[in-house]
């Protein structure tokens, strides 16, 4: 098992979703050894990947702000 096959995968995918018509944020997030990075009650426990989980939520919240303010027509 390696932490770097997600961050190999990443960059697949994203150009997949994109392909599809999917809406890509510009940032990302893998989370290597990921059955070690949880906790009992299924928190993050490394603290940095805590704050950049609410900083990528918040940004996807801003995205989706900004595309309801789009009139469809």
């Amino acid at each position: 098992i390696s932490p770097y096959g997600a961050v190999r995968a990443i960059g697949h995918l994203r150009g997949i979703m994109s392909k599809m018509g999917a809406i890509v944020l510009g940032e990302e997030m893998t989370v290597p050894f990921a059955a070690q990075a949880f906790g009992e009650a299924g928190e993050l426990v490394n603290p940095a990947l805590q704050t950049l989980t609410k900083q990528l939520g918040a940004n996807l919240a801003r995205t989706v702000e900004n595309l309801n303010a789009v009139p469809v027509s």
